[in-house]
């Protein structure tokens, strides 16, 4: 059990210890629950959208189907979505297709 010592402005400083096993660094927000017996739970806050990358991308499945190219989603998304989409799809290509030959 860690024991902490309260200020004269009524000030507990957290031993890194107890800042490690919590997970807390500077800037970092805690939650305080009043317990029955005069006991105080102390957890911290996680605020929802801040997962680091390595978080995030440890959350995901792992991929085991092909590698699919830029061209062959945009082949799969034009397929799905209806003529119109393949309209605007190929004027698009066509229009980068131009500007490779110096078209405007």
């Amino acid at each position: 059990m860690t024991t902490l010592t309260i200020t004269a402005k009524g000030q507990i400083t957290l031993k890194r210890e107890v800042l490690s096993h919590l997970g807390l660094e500077p800037g970092s927000r805690v939650e305080v629950d009043l317990l029955p017996g005069g006991k105080v739970g102390l957890a911290p806050v996680r605020v929802q959208g801040s997962t680091s990358w390595a978080d995030y991308w440890a959350s995901l499945p792992p991929h085991d189907g092909p590698t699919v190219t830029l061209e062959q989603m945009e082949e799969a998304i034009a397929t799905y979505v209806g003529e119109d989409d393949q309209r605007i799809t190929r004027e698009a290509r066509e229009r980068r297709a131009a500007r490779g030959r110096g078209g405007a």
